[in-house]
């Protein structure tokens, strides 16, 4: 008599997470609700656009020895700038946007 043996395996779907040194120059935290509440994220320094979803960022900060551009469009070009910001940022009334992207000095 022939046995069969069966072996499970489970996956389980994980976020990746990037370790990555906070308050690096370039970095910026977002918040989609005024005074750093809500849901946050720290986004590391990178040549990417960041559009600004629904719901929208309400408070931005990027680090020391780093700023922001806030752009009308969502592709982070053109000459319409709304805004550009420098640390501590801003915890409420930011103007409306449609994307933003941060650099270092």
């Amino acid at each position: 008599m022939k046995s069969l043996t069966l072996l499970a395996t489970f996956a389980t779907a994980s976020p990746v997470y990037i370790l990555a040194k906070r308050g690096e120059p370039g970095d910026v935290q977002t918040c989609n609700e005024p005074n750093w509440s809500g849901n946050c994220g720290w986004i590391p320094l990178s040549d990417h656009c960041h559009i600004n979803g629904t719901p929208g960022v309400q408070s931005l900060g990027p680090e020391r020895n780093g700023y922001c551009t806030l752009y009308a469009n969502s592709n982070c070009d053109g000459a319409e700038v709304i805004s550009e910001m420098r640390f501590p940022g801003k915890e409420n009334d930011l103007p409306e946007f449609g994307s933003f992207k941060c650099w270092k000095d």
